[in-house]
């Protein structure tokens, strides 16, 4: 059984655990990440959820996951990566871009940015979580956007903007 760490809206953990999916009472929050791969020439690595996923099966999206109790944002991100991609990597590769709150869910949101050069083809997928990736420019990014075929949240435009602009402008993209 996973469970998870309780965390107050500061973001400090509480000393309770709860199992996955359990209840929260109010103001019980626990831990999320989402990790932007981005590669010198400025191009995002986004991948396809597999199409026997409990929620948004074949959407685009990025690697995302919640935090095991016990388990740090970046370790999570590093446990993530290789899970769904079979990317390595160490915790000290990973930038934090974003924090977020969902009250509704309850959840903590840590946006992450990974730099990556690697290829398609050096990617083994976790075929119950991903079925296909690929790389894409900003701009194609924005077209599954428009078309409502990748996760979208609140926060999405503000993010890929912050990447773009940080990450992907010196590429000339």
């Amino acid at each position: 059984m996973e469970y998870w760490d309780v965390y107050d809206k500061n973001g400090k953990l509480t000393g309770k655990v709860v199992e996955k999916n359990g209840k929260f009472l109010e103001g019980e929050y626990h831990k999320a990440i989402e990790i932007w791969i981005v590669n010198d020439e400025g191009l995002l690595l986004v991948q396809q959820r597999s199409a026997t996923v409990e929620f948004y099966p074949g959407y685009w999206g990025l690697t995302t996951g919640r935090i095991k109790a016990g388990e740090t944002p970046k370790a999570g991100c590093v446990r993530e990566l290789s899970e769904e991609l079979g990317i390595e990597a160490e915790e000290s590769d990973f930038i934090h871009i974003y924090h977020a709150i969902r009250e509704t869910l309850p959840l903590i949101w840590d946006i992450f940015v990974l730099k990556w050069n690697g290829s398609i083809d050096d990617l083994s997928y976790n075929d119950s979580e991903v079925q296909d990736a690929k790389w894409m420019t900003p701009g194609e990014l924005r077209g599954i956007i428009a078309r409502k075929e990748i996760f979208i949240y609140p926060e999405l435009e503000e993010i890929l903007a912050l990447i773009e602009q940080t990450y992907c402008a010196h590429a000339g993209i």
